[in-house]
C-alpha cells in the first residue's frame, strides 16, 4: 500500500538548496563587467550549477555568456585563479568541494572577455576551427583580418551590431 505525502525524511522533504558557480567577468582593458549582479558583491555573478552540465568548462563559459547577455566569442578565457592559466575546455568543474574553483564567494571564476574596439571584438580560433570554418563557410558577420599560412592560429573579428 502506497501513502500519500510520504518522504525520505533526508531533507525533511524539501528540493535540497540551490547551489552555484560564482564568478567574475573582466573586460580587457576596461575592468569589471557584470550585468546579472549578486548582491551583496556587485562586481559578483552567479549561475544555477542546473544550467551548466556537463559540468566543464566549455559548458559554463556558455551558461555565463547567455546569463549575462554576451556573445560566446567574446569569452576569450576562464581562470581558475587570478594568476592561472586559460582553463582547458573539457576540464570537470564542481559545487561538491566548497573550496574547489567557483564553488564559492571567496573563489570565484575569473572570466576574460576580449576587448571591443569601435563595435568589433577580436578572437582567436583554433586551427580545428579554421579547417571547419573553411568548410563549412565562413559564418555570417566575420571577416579575417590576418589570414596566416604559417601559423597556427588565425586571427578573426566578430561585427559587433550597433543600435540608431
Amino acid at each position: 500500500m502506497f501513502a500519500t505525502g510520504h518522504h525520505n525524511g533526508m531533507n525533511g522533504g524539501q528540493e535540497p538548496a540551490p547551489k552555484y558557480f560564482y564568478y567574475r567577468v573582466f573586460e580587457e582593458g576596461l575592468g569589471l563587467y557584470v550585468r546579472n549582479q549578486f548582491a551583496p558583491d556587485k562586481s559578483l555573478g552567479r549561475v544555477d550549477e542546473r544550467r551548466v552540465f556537463p559540468k566543464t568548462v566549455a559548458i559554463f563559459k556558455r551558461a555565463v555568456a547567455k546569463h549575462e547577455n554576451i556573445s560566446l566569442s567574446r569569452v576569450a578565457k576562464l581562470l581558475f585563479t587570478p594568476e592561472g592559466s586559460d582553463a582547458p575546455e573539457a576540464a570537470q568543474i564542481t559545487t561538491a568541494d566548497p573550496s574547489a574553483p567557483g564553488a564559492s564567494i571567496q573563489n570565484p571564476f575569473l572570466i576574460v572577455l576580449s576587448k571591443v574596439v569601435d563595435g568589433v571584438a577580436d578572437i582567436v580560433m583554433s586551427q580545428e576551427d579554421e579547417h571547419l570554418a573553411a568548410y563549412e563557410g565562413r559564418p555570417q558577420g566575420w571577416v579575417d583580418i590576418q589570414p596566416s599560412s604559417s601559423s597556427e592560429t588565425s586571427v578573426y573579428r566578430e561585427v559587433t551590431p550597433t543600435v540608431s
